[in-house]
């Protein structure tokens, strides 16, 4: 559980990062071309794991899906600042609880 809460408590920190990286690279941050972008990556999720479960003209790439992962990560770290989400680690727990619950 320590090491569960550390991580969580590392959210956070990864959040501000990713959103100063964003701030640098694009100059501003748009809420909707964030939330675009996240389900842009979401798609590309989704191609991955369809080439690798159900089609099988496309060669699985598993590199490629860490990557698409973790860029959906990021954008909604992004996301998340933008929108003033500011402990983000905080709702995580909550959330969990809730499911935990049902």
């Amino acid at each position: 559980m320590i090491n569960f809460l550390k991580i969580l408590m590392e959210i956070n920190e990864l959040m501000g990062k990713a959103y100063e990286l964003y701030l640098r690279k694009l100059g501003s941050l748009d809420e909707n071309l964030i939330f675009i972008h996240f389900v842009e990556e979401v798609g590309e999720i989704a191609r991955e794991i369809a080439s690798k479960n159900l089609l099988k003209k496309r060669k699985f790439d598993e590199e490629n899906l860490k990557m698409e992962i973790s860029q959906a990560f990021i954008d909604l770290f992004v996301l998340a600042k933008i929108s003033g989400i500011e402990d983000l680690s905080e709702m995580i727990i909550r959330k969990m609880g809730e499911i935990e619950r049902k």
